[in-house]
């Protein structure tokens, strides 16, 4: 790495306070393997294993075990005991880098940090350019971005240099007035070059103004709910509730006054913080990363609301007239680690949320003019909690001008052999727009990693039930990862009918009928032909799968998970 450019997050500076907080909080520490064979033996994991596993499987890797709500390792002192036994560099890769967080770019090896991190926060220490050295022996491996086309969202790639442009936009966002207003205005825009619709240059179409108070409240309702069952009613009580409760940051009001303190500029630490944060974000080319730049582009118009309503909420918390940057820190840490930077399991809803921004601006290709006071709450209450609704459920915006412009028909992979993160199938389904329902054998269901891939790429989890399983070790798993993963486990595919009846008055959607085997293109082009719209086609994974998908995009049929569909019943037919 001698001879590579780096490129560092400008006026951040950083120096460990020994505060601990990156080992507290349900981080997932991957533990590599260089790090498990070092401690395997160890008079340190012989003394944590006294007290439970300390070293749990996860998939190729392992990650360390939590207790009392931190990492196994941390010790009395606040200090990692890997590093204190065996040095710095002992410790896992991700535990060694934070808060760095080093992204390979054509330019430049760029080098940004994680606001999780207090120091961080509160910009302290040594200028980011200082740590160069020591980042230059521990810079491999990084993300790499911009050395391909990147997906942009609705089926479209965008090139590097097109996205240079759109980032130069949005610094112009951030930096002027209203950054709320304007990268909301620049994600419409980026929406219509999807639909290939002029970009115009009028103001803000009202139907995406209104749309951007219940896209708000799907993301806080699931940052704040105990389980993802809960997260539809949470996001209803924020609009239109006497009473809400944010419990993570010990508030609970009427949510007026929270929504009424968004679209407006807080006090000028507030402000501050909230645009360092944005200029961090696009610094580290967040937009081009993990998941479509659409989707990225809808969090980041956000954020500015997001900040003030977690940021008012501390403050009137603690009693305080107006936010400071404590709170404007808070806001940000919780933020980062459970939506923005740290985060996973998010990408069915946010594909729903970006989804129903396309048909919206679909439907209004060419913004009107603007109101005289933005729309606020014109939707029917009714039509609204359904709106959310169904966002928890993985589909889209279903009602009025963000009906779905095809016809869907859900389908079910078995894949016990692909282990259920079969790249092809995954990428086939994303070219067509679809989010199919892949059932998985227990044991790779309790993968953290595969089911993690499934979530990264939308696509819904469900479970092969085989005689002899028990129904408490499937409602333990579905509790796992309800709660862990943000994943709901909703359909089974049971060989016995006495298990299967009382998985049904369980809450489960269970399939009887044995998976399809689809031999050769002529076997797909058939079933194919027997599908109609809503009909549930169950089929075993493989290279026939992802043609199935192929063929029924071609047909118009788009395919989407089974809890988009009211009843199984109308299996294709098959002979």
């Amino acid at each position: 790495m001698s001879d590579m450019d780096f490129a560092f997050l400008p006026g951040q500076g950083f120096d460990c306070i020994r505060c601990g907080q990156c080992c507290r909080g349900g981080w997932g520490v991957e533990v590599e393997e260089g790090c498990r064979q070092r401690l395997e033996g160890s008079a340190l994991l012989a003394r944590l294993e006294e007290g439970g596993p300390v070293l749990i499987p996860a998939g190729p890797e392992h990650r360390a075990a939590e207790r009392e709500g931190h990492c196994v390792f941390l010790d009395d002192r606040g200090l990692c005991a890997i590093q204190a036994e065996f040095g710095e560099d002992s410790k896992p890769q991700g535990c060694t880098r934070f808060p760095f967080l080093l992204i390979q770019t054509p330019e430049a090896l760029l080098v940004g940090v994680s606001f999780c991190c207090p120091a961080v926060q509160r910009n302290h220490g040594r200028p980011l350019p200082d740590w160069r050295d020591w980042l230059e022996a521990r810079a491999t491996p990084c993300p790499r971005v911009g050395f391909r086309p990147l997906q942009a969202g609705a089926g479209q790639t965008l090139d590097w240099q097109d996205y240079l442009r759109l980032e130069e936009g949005l610094h112009q966002d951030v930096l002027g007035p209203d950054p709320a207003r304007a990268l909301f205005r620049r994600l419409q825009g980026f929406c219509r070059g999807l639909k290939g619709t002029p970009v115009g240059s009028g103001d803000l179409d009202p139907g995406l103004l209104v749309l951007r108070p219940y896209a708000l409240a799907a993301l806080v309702g699931t940052l704040e709910a105990p389980t993802p069952q809960e997260a539809p009613g949470l996001s209803r009580v924020l609009l239109f509730g006497e009473e809400v409760r944010l419990h993570r940051f010990g508030w609970q009001g009427d949510p007026e006054f929270l929504l009424a303190r968004l679209d407006q500029s807080g006090p000028p630490e507030l402000e501050h913080e909230i645009a360092r944060y944005l200029q961090a974000l696009l610094f580290r080319k967040w937009p081009a990363t993990e998941r479509p730049v659409l989707q990225n582009l809808l969090l980041l118009a956000l954020v500015p609301w997001l900040v003030r309503l977690y940021a008012w909420a501390a403050a009137a918390a603690r009693k305080a007239p107006v936010p400071e940057a404590c709170d404007a820190h808070r806001a940000l840490s919780w933020l980062d680690r459970r939506l923005l930077t740290h985060s996973s399991g998010l990408e069915p809803l946010l594909a729903s949320l970006a989804e129903g921004i396309l048909h919206q601006v679909e439907a209004f290709p060419v913004a009107p003019a603007r109101p005289r006071s933005a729309p606020r709450r014109l939707l029917p209450r009714v039509a609204a909690a359904a709106v959310v609704l169904l966002a928890f459920l993985g589909g889209f915006f279903g009602h009025s001008v963000l009906s779905p412009a095809t016809a869907s028909v859900a389908l079910v992979v078995a894949e016990p052999a692909g282990r259920g993160d079969d790249p092809s199938l995954c990428q086939v389904l994303q070219a067509h727009h679809g989010t199919a329902t892949l059932l998985l054998e227990l044991q790779d269901l309790k993968n953290p990693a595969v089911v993690e891939s499934l979530a990264r790429s939308g696509e819904e989890v469900g479970a092969l039930v085989h005689p002899g399983t028990s129904d408490s070790a499937l409602e333990s798993l579905r509790v796992e990862l309800d709660q862990s993963r943000h994943i709901q486990l909703q359909a089974v595919y049971s060989e016995a009918p006495e298990t299967g009846s009382h998985l049904e008055r369980r809450g489960y959607r269970v399939l009887r009928q044995e998976p399809l085997h689809l031999k050769d293109p002529a076997g797909v082009t058939r079933l194919a032909e027997t599908v109609s719209e809503g009909s549930v086609v169950f089929v075993e994974g493989g290279r026939t799968a992802e043609l199935l998908v192929c063929e029924l995009a071609r047909r118009g049929l788009r395919v989407t998970p089974l809890s988009q569909h009211a009843t199984h019943a109308s299996l294709a037919p098959w002979s």
